[in-house]
């Protein structure tokens, strides 16, 4: 996939409406989602010359953003969602999609699609942000270049680069003005800052999940753990 997930596209317009994927074929498709929208292949014309002048990506480019999207906090980060979901499950472009993660539709979806974390994981998980797990950020040099979705953060110890954006741009924030800080202080912060927000164990759930890509990225670390 070439020119995807790039903040220059993402000012323009969504990202598969500029993205391009090219499958063993050679078929040209804007995404991996819309593999039945061809819009041309490379043993006839230039990439070029389908990226410019293909109806699929004309018609894209000039999609509706849905009216429920326009007071959204979260517009921003996510600018209107998945094209390709909306057209796959719904058939047009001017509806949300229903798998945003920023809109509560997705709630209603996404448990039918996968089985939902079991007790004994939501159990776990809250016992890690009520017990005295702490979060120390790392000594180490992090550049951020600011995006209108949000930021790029690159690693120079490691020399990762990664995008923030929305809530989860925030929350680092408050974890990196801090020498070191906990999930419980991690979680109030959230709660006294967004609203929206879905029930405690999920969110419980979905904080942990990003100090573990945090973790992973070599941001922080954890240094004790009592559940």
């Amino acid at each position: 996939m070439i020119c995807s997930n790039s903040p220059s596209t993402e000012r323009i317009t969504h990202e598969c409406a500029h993205s391009i994927t090219i499958l063993s074929n050679g078929a040209v498709v804007p995404c991996s989602v819309l593999r039945e929208f061809v819009c041309g292949n490379l043993r006839n014309d230039s990439l070029a010359d389908i990226y410019n002048d293909s109806s699929t990506y004309t018609y894209l480019r000039e999609f509706e953003m849905p009216e429920q999207c326009a007071g959204c906090s979260y517009l921003a980060y996510c600018r209107g969602g998945c094209l390709g979901n909306r057209i796959s499950y719904t058939g047009g472009t001017s509806v949300l999609d229903p798998l945003c993660p920023c809109c509560n539709v997705s709630l209603r979806v996404i448990p039918v699609q996968s089985p939902p974390a079991s007790k004994k994981e939501l159990r776990a998980g809250k016992g890690k942000v009520e017990g005295n797990t702490t979060i120390v950020k790392r000594e180490i040099k992090i550049i951020e270049r600011k995006e209108e979705f949000g930021a790029i953060l690159f690693n120079a110890e490691t020399g990762r680069v990664f995008s923030l954006g929305g809530i989860a741009l925030d929350i680092w924030h408050f974890i990196s003005q801090k020498e070191t800080v906990s999930f419980r202080e991690i979680m109030e912060y959230v709660k006294s800052e967004f609203n929206g927000l879905p029930e405690e164990e999920k969110l419980q759930w979905d904080i942990l999940g990003f100090v573990d890509m945090l973790e992973e990225n070599g941001l922080v670390r954890r240094v004790s753990d009592s559940c």
